[in-house]
C-alpha cells in the first residue's frame, strides 16, 4: 500500500518520541488516541507483539499469512496493516514482496525506523470514524489483534469492504477470550484447577463489555463478516494454541513456549485496564498474581483459541449485474398491475359507497363524473406506487448483495450518463430512446442500446436532406 498523498490531514505519521502519542496510566505507557483500548504502548507491549508474531508464523507454517495473498501482491500491489503494533508483520510483508506498497497504521509510533522503501507507518484510531483512504484503494488488509480498542467492528468490516477492490483480500485474525484447558472451555462450575486463570479471563470480558467492546467478535468473526453482504470466498480458520512447556512434539512446544511467554507479559499488561474501570488495586494485584500463578505452574494443559477469517471482496461482473437490472424491473413492472388494480377496486368502492344527490354538481363537475376522474386517479397512484413496492420488495430480497448493487449502479449510470445522446439534440416528437437506460437487462441490450445513441445522435447532427 502506499501512504503517499492518497491519506488524510488526520493520518499522522511516526515521529520521535511524544507526549502527544503517550499517556501515563496507571503506571505503564498508553497511546494517546483511542480511550477504549487501554493494553500498553512500550518496550514490554512491543516484546509481547513480537513473541505473538513470532507465534502466529509458526502457526501459519511459516509464512506471514494464509489464503492467495501472493496471487494478490506478486505484481506489486498496495496492502494495508491495521493495527500494526511493533512493525514486524508490515516489514515482512514488504520484505518478500518488494513491488507492493505497504502501510501499517496504529495508535502508538512503536514500529521500526529501519525499514524497506515500500514500507511505510501511519498513526490513526480505526475505532474513530472512516478509513482516511478512497474507495477500491487497497488489494489486501491485514488486522490482528485490534478487537480490545473497536467497540464497532461490523462497522470495520464495511470500512474495509470500502477501501478494498473489487475481489481484494482481507485476512482476519482476533484471539478469542474464552479460557481453555486440556483444549475444552473453562465453564464456572468445573474451573478448581485453574479457578484464578478462568477469573482473569472473565474479569478482562466484563471489563471490555464496559467499554463497549463487543466480546463476541471472535467467536462470530466469520459470520459478521458474512452478515455484511461485502464479502465472498469466506474461510474460516479456528485452532486452539497450546500455552506452556507441556506438548511432546517440538513444533507445538516452539508455539507453546512463545504463547507462555506472550501471556506472561501480557497478564501484567491489564492492569491499567482493570484499574480505570473501578477494581481495587488489592484485588488487582491478587488477581493477576494467582493468574501468574496457574501459568508458572498449571494444572491443567491450558491453550488459547485464536480465529481466524480470510474473504475476498465481493464484486458483481456486469452480465451478473445486468441480469439483476432484468429482474429488478420485472419486480417493477409485475407490481404495476395488482397495485393499479387496488388502486381502481379501492376507489370505485370508497366513491361508489357515498350518497350522491345528481342535482349538486361538484366543481362544475357532474357528480358522478367527478367520483368516476376520482376513482381514475386512485388506479394512476396504484400505478405510480406499483414500481415503488415492486423494487422495495426487491431490495428486500436482495438486501444481502445490496451494497454491490448500489456501486454498479452508480458505475452504470456514469456509463450511461456518458455514452447517451445530449438531451439538447431531442425533440418533443422525436425523444432520445430509453434516455435513462432503464431496458437495459443484458451485454446485448446494451450493445443494442449505443446502436441506438450512435444512430440517433447521427441523425440529429448530420439530419437527413
Amino acid at each position: 500500500m502506499s501512504g503517499g498523498s492518497s491519506g488524510s490531514e488526520n493520518v499522522s505519521y511516526v515521529g520521535e518520541d511524544d507526549s502527544d502519542y503517550f499517556r501515563i496510566l496507571h503506571g505503564r505507557k498508553l497511546n494517546n488516541l483511542n480511550t477504549v483500548y487501554l493494553l500498553p504502548a512500550d518496550d514490554d507491549e512491543t516484546k509481547r507483539f513480537e513473541y505473538h508474531h513470532r507465534m502466529i508464523q509458526f502457526v501459519f507454517g511459516g509464512r506471514h499469512y494464509i489464503g492467495p495473498v501472493r496471487e494478490a501482491l506478486q505484481f506489486g500491489q498496495r496492502r494495508r496493516n491495521l493495527g500494526t503494533g511493533s512493525g514486524l508483520w508490515a516489514v515482512a510483508i514488504a520484505d518478500e514482496f518488494p513491488r507492493a506498497e505497504v502501510i501499517g497504521i496504529d495508535l502508538a509510533p512503536l514500529q521500526p525506523r529501519d525499514v524497506p522503501p515500500n514500507c511505510t507507518f501511519e498513526l490513526y484510531d480505526l475505532d474513530s470514524g472512516p478509513i482516511p483512504y478512497p474507495d477500491e484503494y487497497f488489494d489486501f488488509v491485514h488486522a490482528r489483534s485490534i478487537h480490545f480498542g473497536i467497540r464497532d467492528y461490523d462497522r470495520l468490516l464495511k470500512e474495509i469492504a470500502r477501501i478494498l477492490r473489487p475481489g481484494g483480500l482481507v485476512l482476519l485474525i482476533e484471539p478469542d477470550l474464552t479460557p481453555l484447558a486440556d483444549g475444552q472451555p473453562i465453564l464456572r462450575s468445573c474451573a478448581r484447577e485453574v479457578q484464578d486463570w478462568y477469573s482473569l479471563w472473565e474479569t478482562v470480558r466484563l471489563c471490555l463489555a464496559k467499554l463497549g467492546v463487543d466480546v463476541q467478535v471472535p467467536e462470530r468473526l466469520a459470520e459478521m463478516v458474512a452478515d455484511t453482504g461485502s464479502y465472498e470466498s469466506i474461510v474460516k480458520r479456528d485452532g486452539n494454541i497450546p500455552v506452556g512447556f507441556w506438548p511432546a512434539d517440538l513444533e507445538s512446544l516452539t508455539v507453546g513456549q512463545l504463547a507462555w511467554m506472550e501471556y506472561d507479559l501480557l497478564i501484567p499488561a491489564l492492569k491499567p485496564m482493570f484499574l480505570s474501570l473501578g477494581l481495587p488495586e488489592t484485588h488487582c494485584n491478587t488477581l493477576i498474581a494467582n493468574a501468574q500463578k496457574d501459568l508458572y505452574h498449571p494444572q491443567l494443559n491450558l491453550f488459547n483459541s485464536t480465529k481466524a477469517s480470510e474473504a475476498a471482496q465481493s464484486h458483481l461482473s456486469w452480465p451478473e449485474y445486468l441480469a439483476i437490472r432484468a429482474n429488478r424491473r420485472r419486480w417493477q413492472n409485475a407490481m404495476t398491475i395488482p397495485c393499479s388494480l387496488l388502486g381502481l377496486f379501492t376507489g370505485a368502492s370508497y366513491f361508489g359507497s357515498l350518497d350522491t344527490d345528481p342535482t349538486k354538481v361538484i366543481f362544475g363537475i357532474d357528480p358522478f363524473f367527478f367520483y368516476g376522474i376520482c376513482t381514475t386517479a386512485c388506479m394512476g397512484f396504484g400505478y405510480l406506487m406499483g414500481p415503488t413496492l415492486g423494487n422495495a420488495i426487491w431490495r428486500f430480497s436482495h438486501r444481502r448483495a445490496g451494497a454491490l448493487i448500489d456501486a454498479r449502479d452508480r458505475e452504470f449510470y456514469q456509463h450511461i450518463t456518458k455514452r447517451r445522446v445530449d438531451a439538447s439534440l431531442q425533440s418533443p416528437t422525436s425523444p432520445v430512446p430509453d434516455y435513462y437506460g432503464e431496458k437495459i437487462g443484458s451485454l446485448h441490450q446494451y450493445r443494442q442500446w449505443l446502436r441506438d445513441q450512435g444512430k440517433y445522435r447521427r441523425k440529429a447532427v448530420l439530419p437527413e436532406d
